[in-house]
């Protein structure tokens, strides 16, 4: 069966390069990960809990707690209308569209290093930090300045670059993990492991950008910055919609990511905050290959949706949910099955009680597997607005039966919840989809012009 499987699927044109591409991210953020891992190893061991806990906060509060509130995620957004733009053949108005992109890009990143280095210096005031380390922490904020890579990102999965891409991620942990251990056989101190972690992360932003620019203009796309955005609107209806929607979805996301730790800390202590933390890191071992798949299909479904080919889009939604879903099935069984001796074997004993509540939430991330391309789903279509809708009130939904479930069930309480929240927020999307599909053109076959700009985005 996994030998036919793998002749009808691997042997499809967009299924294979969908599996190609998610391959390539995946190598990619699975090496950069491992890196980052000694690098935070070789950190911690030199700095200490206390010191090297202000270099995470001080990183995580930045570049993803503030720089995730204030982005526009442009890449989103460049993809969907830029496939529309190519496939018509339109380079001017997809010109336009990447300055456009770009300059929201370098406003956002502007906002974000304001607001992230005034909050940084205010509250260093407040906790009377060292002068050195207050200064350096402030220059550390002002680096956000460095994210404006959101249209330099389109463009290469826009272009099938999945390689580039995975080879900036990999490059950039390789060179922090250099620097930080040259810092830890000089024994040197928290300046300059901030020293050494900003500058690798203007570093990184920088190559992406100028690898995404530079596979542009390879491909003949030059002299963006002298194109005209008069009628972008006009151009692209709509654009604006999909730009704020986008970024409200992501400040919705993030707060699904980050705040569910603090409201079981909240309610049941810090304990208990830890070991949800545990159970959350063993069941969503499996998001790398989510995530990698979520970021390969959605430049092929927003291809195919803009060429009008309902064939293949449908082929799309159907085949890799089929894969991702089996997979995790097969995950859940093998947790269910060797859980207890990998729980004790890693982080002891005391964690043995995070069996089930792990068990529970892992099911809620194999449903995630299964409908991970939903949300890319409907941007292809350009329905943000049902994305944002849907996670607004599932949302909603899961921290106010988490405070309540928590209460009664303790941990594995927080994991019903999330559950709960997973198949609320599947079903929905998923009618929304159906929804959308009924108002969507007939099924037709690609006309050779087609087929030669689809070649000419390959």
């Amino acid at each position: 069966m996994l030998s036919r499987l793998k002749n009808r699927w691997l042997r499809d044109d967009v299924l294979g390069r969908l599996f190609a591409n998610a391959g390539t991210l995946l190598a990619g953020s699975a090496g950069a990960s491992l890196l980052a891992l000694a690098t935070n190893v070789l950190a911690a061991r030199r700095l200490g809990p206390s010191d090297f806990g202000y270099l995470v906060l001080l990183s995580t509060y930045t570049f993803s707690i503030i720089f995730g509130l204030v982005s526009f995620q442009s890449s989103q957004a460049i993809i969907h209308y830029g496939a529309r733009a190519l496939v018509g053949d339109r380079q001017e108005d997809f010109k336009s569209l990447i300055k456009f992109g770009f300059i929201l890009d370098v406003s956002s990143a502007v906002i974000g290093a304001v607001i992230g280095a005034a909050s940084v210096y205010f509250y260093g005031r407040w906790k009377n930090l060292d002068p050195a380390i207050l200064t350096i922490s402030v220059i550390f904020a002002l680096g956000v300045l460095s994210r404006f890579s959101g249209t330099a990102v389109a463009a290469l999965k826009l272009f099938n670059r999945f390689d580039l891409a995975a080879f900036q991620q990999a490059g950039a942990a390789a060179a922090r993990l250099i620097g930080i251990a040259i810092l830890h056989v000089r024994r040197a101190g928290l300046f300059w492991f901030l020293i050494i972690w900003l500058a690798t992360e203007i570093i990184g932003y920088l190559a992406l950008f100028i690898l995404g620019w530079t596979e542009m203009h390879r491909r003949g796309i030059r002299h963006i910055l002298k194109s005209s955005l008069k009628g972008i609107t006009i151009k692209f209806p709509g654009i604006w919609r999909f730009f704020i929607t986008s970024n409200l979805h992501m400040t919705l996301r993030v707060g699904v990511r980050e705040l569910d730790i603090m409201l079981v800390g909240g309610i049941l202590g810090t304990a208990a905050a830890g070991t949800y933390k545990i159970v959350r890191q063993f069941a969503k071992a499996l998001g790398k290959v989510d995530d990698a798949m979520n970021q390969a299909i959605y430049p092929d479904l927003a291809k195919n949706w803009a060429l009008g080919d309902m064939a293949r889009f449908r082929k799309l939604l159907r085949n890799p949910a089929l894969l991702m879903g089996s997979l995790g099935v097969i995950a859940w069984l093998g947790f269910l099955v060797l859980g207890r001796p990998i729980l004790r074997l890693t982080v002891g004993p005391s964690f043995a009680d995070s069996y089930v509540p792990i068990l529970v939430y892992l099911a809620g991330v194999v449903i995630a597997m299964a409908t991970f391309h939903f949300q890319s789903i409907l941007l292809a279509m350009g329905h943000p607005g049902d994305i944002f809708r849907v996670t607004l009130w599932s949302m909603l939904v899961y921290f106010l039966s988490m405070f309540w479930l928590a209460k009664a069930l303790n941990i594995l309480g927080a994991s019903i919840a999330y559950l709960g929240f997973q198949t609320l927020w599947s079903a929905w999307m998923g009618r929304s989809i159906r929804g959308r599909l009924k108002e969507a053109p007939k099924i037709r076959t690609p006309a050779a012009e087609d087929l030669q700009v689809e070649t000419y985005l390959d």
